[in-house]
């Protein structure tokens, strides 16, 4: 990099640096990055660490740029995760304050609005490189402290199989299966908004898929339970069985959690527990639902077109239920659809469920011709 023995009046070096970690308040796994152009010449910066914090992460991306310029020069910095009062934080190590403190006594440094990167290619490249470290770093500590979600499930599994007749396990493995497959869809969303963006890239890059379950440990499983009862079980392919046993054995996976090495309490997974207790009626009686009601919308006679008064097809919100009858709320708060039902239905129906409900009203009276997907 340029420079003489004092500041150089020519062209700045620009520098992009990044800390990555997705516990934003405690140490852990997580990158340092810092990419530095001069001119047309670039230089790439790039680490992991097994137990920092997030402050301390990007004041290092910043302390290590800075000490790699050979030379005193002006250099201004774009370190969005970063603000230029972080040189005086308290909750930046005193030893990484130090040597920031020396290097802006070196060089003029210039801290760049968050707002907009100074050169996109240079951003992008740091991004990447800042991704592919993080990975590298939980890769590594989880290699260190223990199983990822695929090894403790596998692990959960494997102990069902010596516990179980094989038709009880067959339910058992559908069920932790298609837990595997919520995981690896939808649980970066339970991540940090810079975590989540950054774990999208990586996931990206992956061939075959399943990065999530490989990635983080079982302590993301409680998490994410509720979407996978709530949403994910309702509209997926499973045998009637094993629908019913999704709230067992997830509540048994529950309690397996808090008894193996995995730093998992029984306070951790109570929402778990809870969340499995509500399913283990729920999804059994919608699923009935569905199949009932449609037998008799089968048995309805068709209407013509002329008949009909108005229709829905859309998913309603159940606002009430009495004997012999559902209350179905649109999405517009003033639509409320009556719909009379044997009450073996509105029994099992509960106010809050979801439903993919197509109807038309005729004479007055709404008549259900199809029932979809149930969410209760």
């Amino acid at each position: 990099m340029p420079g003489d023995s004092k500041v150089s009046s020519s062209a700045p070096v620009i520098m992009h640096a990044y800390g990555v970690r997705d516990d934003e308040g405690e140490p852990g796994p997580g990158s340092w990055v810092a990419v530095l152009r001069y001119r047309e010449h670039t230089r790439e910066l790039h680490g992991m660490e097994l137990d920092w914090t997030l402050d301390d992460l990007v004041m290092l991306s910043v302390v290590n740029g800075l000490e790699a310029l050979t030379r005193p020069v002006r250099v201004i910095v774009y370190a969005p995760n970063a603000e230029p009062e972080i040189k005086a934080s308290s909750k930046v190590n005193p030893a990484l304050l130090s040597r920031l403190a020396a290097q802006c006594e070196r060089h003029e440094v210039v801290w760049a609005p968050p707002d907009e990167p100074l050169n996109d290619d240079d951003n992008k490249r740091a991004l990447e490189l800042a991704t592919r470290e993080e990975a590298a770093a939980k890769e590594r500590a989880m290699s260190l402290r223990g199983d990822n979600i695929v090894e403790a499930l596998d692990k959960f599994l494997a102990e069902q199989r010596e516990r179980r007749s094989k038709r009880a396990f067959a339910n058992y493995r559908s069920v932790i299966e298609l837990l595997l497959g919520c995981l690896n869809w939808r649980g970066y969303e339970s991540l940090t908004d810079n975590s989540r963006q950054l774990y999208g890239a990586y996931d990206e890059s992956r061939e075959g898929g399943g990065g999530f379950c490989r990635l983080y440990g079982p302590e993301e499983i409680p998490g994410n339970i509720g979407g996978f009862l709530g949403s994910y079980v309702p509209k997926a392919i499973l045998s009637q069985a094993a629908r019913r046993a999704a709230g067992p054995v997830v509540r048994e996976l529950g309690y397996w959690l808090t008894t193996r090495d995995y730093g998992i309490t029984t306070a951790d997974v109570q929402p778990m527990l809870e969340h499995a207790d509500a399913a283990a009626y729920a999804l059994p009686a919608a699923e009935k639902v569905q199949r009932r009601w449609n037998e008799l919308c089968d048995a309805e006679r068709e209407f013509g077109e002329s008949e009909v008064e108005d229709a829905v097809e859309d998913f309603l919100f159940v606002s009430a239920v009495e004997p012999g009858l559902v209350r179905f709320a649109a999405y517009s708060p003033d639509r409320l659809i009556d719909v009379s039902v044997p009450q073996e239905i509105s029994d099992l129906v509960k106010p809050g469920w979801e439903m993919y409900v197509e109807a038309a009203l005729v004479e007055g009276e709404w008549c259900v011709s199809m029932i979809g997907t149930i969410y209760p």
